[in-house]
């Protein structure tokens, strides 16, 4: 589990003693806990600045405990997505809660996707058509996901977004960690050319809807029965859908898959909306987003570090909106 000498005290709430006492009682005293009989193992597995993860159990019968800050979605927005009857489960089933303390048991998921080389299209392109459905079923529903405090960050507010962050003092200007003056002057001189891709991408009318904005081969799991499972929707927003893909495509360049190959999972994925769009406008969309997400992904970070005293943090955690900043003039120079 992290602690305060690998988050230099920034995950301390998680691992106080009387938070963590308070926590196993209630764990143990839950029906489905107590269901399973004897001494069930409790296992804190990590902490961070935003929450915790522990083990419930083991074997076919583990359960992930997780908790999180009451103000924040992730919990409710688990709990929803596991009842509204899109098919399949595509969230882990929550098996208890207590929002008022914000948390919430679930059943296992399953295996991280790490596909084989040469079985990443298959796998990948399986598992984004299984959640563009989700995406799809939920797009005339996301009044009631930004109520249940899900942001909401379509692509024509993201401009204003950006320039806010750009006076962010968490940005940590001139600190090794964080962004050079130079590069500030780089990412503000790009506003106006982020904002008319922001403008294009918002043109192609294809609805906001869940982005899960952290959608990578660990967050993605395959059960027993071949079934795929999405975890960990705290840095989900309410925004244009093709942002998911930037996770899935750096892991599919990562293991070395061919253009041929990142192209059959691109449209699998996109496929979902081929009826309402024609197949430039996709291309052209995906293009898009993959750059404006860079900004919902850096805001994400920020919101998940909260008031967090930056300088206290290690090198990873300091600033991490810096690094996607970095990505957006990557993608410009590209």
């Amino acid at each position: 589990m992290a602690t305060a000498e690998t988050l230099d005290g920034a995950a301390d709430a998680w691992v106080s003693g009387p938070w963590v006492a308070h926590a196993r009682a209630w764990l143990a005293d839950l029906p489905v806990v107590r269901a399973h009989g004897g001494d069930v193992r409790i296992a804190p597995e990590r902490a961070r600045p935003w929450g915790a993860v522990w083990k419930v159990g083991t074997g076919p019968d583990l359960l992930w405990f997780k908790a999180e800050d009451p103000a924040g979605f992730e919990g409710r927005l688990t709990s929803w997505l596991s009842g509204v009857g899109v098919g399949d489960p595509a969230v882990p089933r929550v098996v208890a809660s207590r929002p008022e303390r914000g948390w919430w048991v679930m059943q296992h998921a399953g295996s991280p996707l790490r596909p084989a080389r040469g079985e990443e299209a298959a796998a990948w392109g399986g598992a984004l058509e299984r959640y563009a459905a989700v995406q799809r079923a939920v797009e005339q529903r996301t009044d009631e996901l930004v109520a249940m405090g899900v942001p909401h960050l379509p692509p024509r507010a993201l401009p204003e977004r950006l320039d806010e962050l750009l006076r962010d003092p968490r940005l940590l200007v001139d600190d090794p960690r964080g962004l050079s003056r130079a590069e500030l002057r780089d990412v503000a001189a790009l506003l106006p050319r982020y904002s008319r891709w922001c403008e294009e991408l918002a043109s192609f009318g294809i609805p906001d809807t869940l982005q899960h904005d952290d959608l990578s081969g660990g967050n993605v799991c395959r059960r027993a029965d071949g079934r795929v499972v999405v975890i960990d929707w705290a840095d989900a927003h309410v925004g244009h859908p093709f942002g998911s893909l930037l996770f899935p495509l750096r892991e599919l360049d990562e293991l070395g898959a061919s253009p041929e190959a990142v192209e059959r999972v691109v449209d699998a994925y996109c496929g979902a909306w081929a009826r309402d769009v024609d197949a430039d406008a996709l291309r052209r969309a995906q293009v898009l987003a993959l750059r404006v997400a860079c900004v919902s992904k850096a805001l994400s970070w920020s919101r998940a570090l909260g008031a967090c005293e930056r300088t206290a943090l290690n090198d990873y955690y300091a600033s991490p909106e810096a690094r996607w900043l970095r990505r957006l003039l990557h993608a410009a120079r590209g």
